[in-house]
């Protein structure tokens, strides 16, 4: 094609010589046409124990004066959250407190839970038991230790602009996208990104078919349901997963517990 000349069948949107052409025929779409996405989206990627932590490190904000302090302590548990336990992001800001802390009703006093229980996961529609390591719950203890008084049906998200609703997973990716770029953090970010985290460390150091099957586990994959059974998969193997892999909490917060 030349110059600015339009030439019949010219596809639209279809960049040649400098200029753009377009469609010049008759297009019929039949009723049941499905048509292909406009883009390629690609996967996101995940993000190493390194960068991980350069998150923590970024959102743990040790000025009690701080107008962002408590923001900035949400995201931090978020991080640790999404990194050490692989669930998706939907499912962790439609979390309350008391899923995450169990209380003494004669004494009122409160501790950290064993495990992460999610009811019905929003994707899967299925229930889902994780692990919290140490890492997840030095980092809760921390933030309930930071935040204003709270009750246990309070998100554990909130958005402090509207406290009664909780932040949206668009919300949180543009929280992870912003900080990564500040960071210097030069990849396809997403909430997945924190997901596949653990996983993909582990992956690096798989062994055996089994070890495979135990980080698809981890990751509530629904279709080896039926592989699972044959290889006995147990709370006892994610936790040790999740041990193994723990993705360290900042050090300078541990000697506080």
């Amino acid at each position: 094609m030349t110059d600015n000349k339009l030439q019949k069948n010219n596809l639209s949107d279809c960049r040649a010589d400098g200029h753009w052409t377009k469609i010049v025929n008759k297009i019929t779409v039949p009723e049941d046409y499905d048509p292909a996405p406009d883009e390629v989206r690609l996967p996101v990627e995940p993000l190493t124990f390194e960068e991980v932590q350069q998150l923590q490190n970024y959102f743990y904000d040790r000025e009690e004066t701080s107008p962002y302090r408590y923001t900035n302590i949400r995201n931090f548990l978020y991080v640790v959250l999404a990194a050490n336990t692989s669930r998706r992001c939907g499912d962790l800001l439609n979390l309350q407190i008391g899923d995450v802390i169990k209380v003494d009703p004669q004494t009122g006093e409160a501790a950290v839970r064993q495990n992460l229980i999610i009811r019905k996961e929003e994707k899967t529609e299925i229930r889902s038991v994780t692990p919290l390591n140490a890492s997840c719950q030095i980092a809760i203890l921390e933030y309930l230790n930071t935040i204003p008084p709270f009750s246990v049906t309070d998100w554990l998200f909130p958005n402090y602009k509207n406290p009664s609703k909780h932040i949206t997973v668009s919300d949180m990716r543009q929280i992870l996208q912003r900080t990564c770029r500040i960071l210097g953090i030069n990849k396809h970010i997403g909430t997945h990104s924190l997901r596949k985290a653990l996983p993909y460390h582990a992956a690096q150091n798989m062994a055996t078919e089994e070890d495979e099957l135990r980080i698809s586990d981890y990751l509530g994959h629904r279709d080896l349901r039926s592989t699972r059974h044959y290889t006995g998969q147990t709370l006892a193997d994610k936790q040790e997963l999740s041990d193994k892999y723990c993705i360290p909490v900042l050090e300078d917060i541990i000697p506080n517990f």
